[in-house]
């Protein structure tokens, strides 16, 4: 195997981006060619996100690899000369090793809620990230993961994504409040000794009467910290201590897994949900700002129900971006997300036009690209071709994304 070179290159590309995500992929039959031809010459698609499906990838616990579903995806996607972004999420696709029940792990290795409860959502279980044995069989998934694609495809991927949640987002979970593990209530209380030093500064500010910092716990009903009403709180200064210490360990793995990905001079990309919303905290910040100190690339997934706040959340972001290029010059990109047709029964009429400002709103932000899912849900996959013919909105929506497709980024953001 090569050993990766560093390269200061920005291999995002120049020309603003229609990017395809592909997901639900269960084998390479399912990567359907056509269907690569259709989004590439009728809708402006200059780029595939492909989601790697972990449980193709490892069967067992054992860390041992079989790449050959990867190759096979990856194979098909370059002969049609697309642009490359892998997504590799970590509750996405799970193996059944990783399942509560299998033996595998207990339950301090999985996100938990704060009665006690492993989280579940979609029929997926998320690994603990605070946990060092599970976050040590993602590392060494992701790891694996980049070496091979380094090993053959190095020139080939403009970024990769991991990610860890049940939405393929790097965070906890939107609809409830995580973090409530018996590592990470151990981690806190370690957090609150560095930050307070004695159990009486920690008193003075949280208004407390703790004898020491064992008695201190999250899980308790009282605390009402999940809750997003300030007047429910009980000790709110100790609420923004756990808001502040959820969000630094969201911070670590994030670090950690851009450490991995650039040591084999590949791009980092990170996913969120939105930066902006009302499950913010619940996502795993207050500040989204030093979360991107360490990646080359943000998109978030602020769909219709958004429109109001695109243009706010489009300059939001830029500014998050600008934040880290007047700190230490440091170049990011951003994107935004829009979903697929039929979605939530809106009209094509309502989605294309929401899906139009979407696009026009980031891109004269100065975005550098914009993805699209939900149109390859395997095996049903949607008919983009068709779409246009049974309805006159969708042509529109293609007409939108042929005319952007490949235009100069707004102030570029390229080094």
């Amino acid at each position: 195997n090569s050993e990766p070179t560093k390269n200061t290159d920005n291999l995002i590309s120049k020309k603003f981006e229609i990017i395809f995500v592909v997901n639900d992929l269960n084998d390479s039959s399912e990567l359907r060619s056509d269907w690569l031809d259709e989004i590439k010459n009728k809708w402006g698609a200059t780029g595939v996100s492909l989601y790697l499906a972990w449980d193709l990838i490892q069967l067992t616990s054992n860390k041992e690899y079989d790449f050959k579903w990867v190759d096979a995806y990856i194979q098909i996607i370059l002969s049609k000369n697309l642009d490359l972004y892998i997504r590799i999420p970590f509750a996405y696709h799970m193996p059944a090793w990783t399942n509560p029940g299998s033996g595998t792990f207990s339950i301090e290795h999985y996100q938990t809620t704060k009665n006690g409860n492993i989280f579940e959502q979609y029929k997926r279980n998320p690994l603990n990230f605070a946990s060092e044995i599970t976050k040590d069989y993602m590392k060494d998934y992701l790891k694996a993961l980049s070496e091979h694609l380094h090993n053959n495809y190095s020139s080939s991927i403009k970024e990769i994504a991991p990610s860890t949640s049940v939405d393929a987002e790097f965070e906890y979970a939107y609809g409830e409040m995580l973090g409530y593990s018996q590592p990470e209530i151990e981690q806190f209380r370690e957090y609150l000794r560095k930050k307070y030093n004695v159990i009486n500064n920690l008193n003075s500010s949280w208004g407390g009467n703790f004898k020491n910092f064992n008695e201190i716990d999250p899980r308790k009903p009282e605390y009402n910290w999940e809750l997003h009403s300030p007047q429910n709180y009980y000790m709110a200064s100790g609420r923004l201590d756990w808001i502040d210490f959820r969000q630094l360990n969201l911070k670590i793995f994030i670090d950690e897994c851009a450490e991995i990905i650039h040591s084999y001079n590949f791009k980092m990309g990170l996913q969120l949900g939105s930066v902006y919303d009302d499950a913010a905290e619940n996502r795993g910040w207050s500040n989204p700002i030093p979360l991107l100190e360490n990646v080359d690339a943000i998109k978030v997934a602020d769909i219709a129900e958004y429109k109001a706040k695109f243009s706010s959340g489009a300059d939001y972001l830029k500014k998050i971006c600008d934040y880290w290029k007047n700190q230490n010059g440091k170049i990011i990109n951003f994107s935004n997300e829009s979903n697929w047709a039929y979605y939530n029964n809106y009209t094509s009429a309502q989605l294309s036009s929401d899906w139009k400002s979407q696009l026009e709103t980031y891109y004269y932000k100065g975005s550098s690209a914009h993805y699209i899912f939900g149109w390859s849900l395997a095996p049903n996959w949607i008919n983009v071709d068709s779409l246009y013919k049974r309805e006159n909105s969708y042509k529109n929506w293609m007409n939108i994304l042929n005319t952007y497709s490949g235009k100069n980024i707004i102030g570029s953001t390229e080094n």
